[in-house]
């Protein structure tokens, strides 16, 4: 899968989310910007559903109860800060997880998010160029 940033596939995900196995895991793509592959390293077995950054609320959230939330750390049309918020604002209590090539100071990302919304469940991913 090609990111949304011109990286290379993405890596397993496994590492990134707390158990070892996303095996029936409910994950929330929010605004994915190329076609989400049926493939994605350490989701094939979980459950995948993309949307907007428009749909996400209260509804959608009870309706999906994804246990993961993933996104561009930044995009056109919103940064992560934004959803993060927006998820913090809801109480979200699952793991929140930003796609990202490698950055200068992925530190100092995550204590941003992590200051402007305490206790919620957030890191990075990097996607490492081929």
């Amino acid at each position: 899968m090609k990111s949304s940033f011109d990286a290379g596939p993405l890596p397993s995900l496994c590492g990134a989310f707390d158990s070892a196995s996303t095996q029936g895991r409910k994950i929330l793509l929010v605004e994915p910007r190329h076609a989400v592959p049926t493939n994605l390293p350490g989701l094939e077995h979980g459950e995948v559903t993309c949307a907007p950054l428009a749909a996400v609320d209260a509804d959608l959230l009870v309706r999906l109860c994804p246990d993961v939330v993933l996104a561009p750390l930044m995009t056109p049309s919103f940064d992560m800060l934004d959803l993060t918020r927006l998820l913090w604002q809801l109480d979200f209590p699952g793991q929140v997880r930003a796609l990202t090539p490698a950055i200068p100071d992925p530190h100092l990302v995550c204590s941003e998010i992590m200051a402007a919304c305490p206790g919620l469940d957030f890191d990075l991913i990097v996607v490492k160029p081929d």
